[in-house]
């Protein structure tokens, strides 16, 4: 698998964990998806919050715009 592709397929990964994870606010929070949906989302907000405050230097040191490499790390992380 060529680079580009292996990093779309991962993309696209993270972006289904996302909607998972958002998905599961539309469930009850007694039960077990609305549970585990919480949680994904919540550890992927941690986890991608931190990556970001880790990377700070490097995102702002690459000459676009910082907001958009923010937010850019925090759907997809280091991908």
């Amino acid at each position: 698998m060529q680079t580009a592709q292996l990093i779309l397929a991962l993309k696209i990964g993270v972006i289904a964990a996302w909607l998972i994870g958002a998905s599961g606010f539309l469930f009850p929070s007694d039960t077990t998806f609305g549970q585990l949906g919480r949680l994904v989302f919540a550890l992927l907000t941690i986890v991608h919050t931190i990556e970001c405050a880790v990377f700070y230097r490097t995102l702002k040191n690459t000459g676009r715009p910082l907001a958009f490499e923010l937010l850019q790390t925090l759907f997809f992380g280091v991908i």
